[in-house]
């Protein structure tokens, strides 16, 4: 396989897994996501590895197309992420005003 045909490959490889990042956060499986993100950073480090490969103009505009299929999928993704990301921050400023409310009256005469 050429460099070009193996750069492609890995923007394919990385574009279908945030199309599997996309469908498991419009399922609510955050897991399933994050686990999704630990395989995309590793096909991002092997597309680094291979450094910079000079595409025809073909493979530019295929490359250019997987790119804006893996930026719609991830803005989707942080999109759906939101308001869960704005629970969780909820839940952990609750948490640190309940444990300072707690440290404040336990010390009480």
């Amino acid at each position: 396989m050429n460099p070009q045909e193996l750069t492609l490959g890995h923007y394919r490889a990385l574009a279908e897994s945030y199309a599997g990042m996309l469908e498991a956060a419009r399922r609510g499986d955050w897991d399933a996501v994050t686990a999704a993100e630990t395989g995309c950073r590793a096909r991002i480090e092997e597309l680094r590895a291979l450094g910079d490969v000079a595409l025809d103009a073909a493979a530019a505009r295929r490359k250019f197309a997987l790119l804006q299929r893996l930026l719609a999928a991830d803005a989707e993704i942080r999109d759906l992420a939101l308001p869960w990301m704005r629970k969780l921050e909820d839940l952990i400023a609750g948490a640190g005003n309940a444990r300072r409310v707690a440290l404040r009256y336990s010390s009480a005469p």
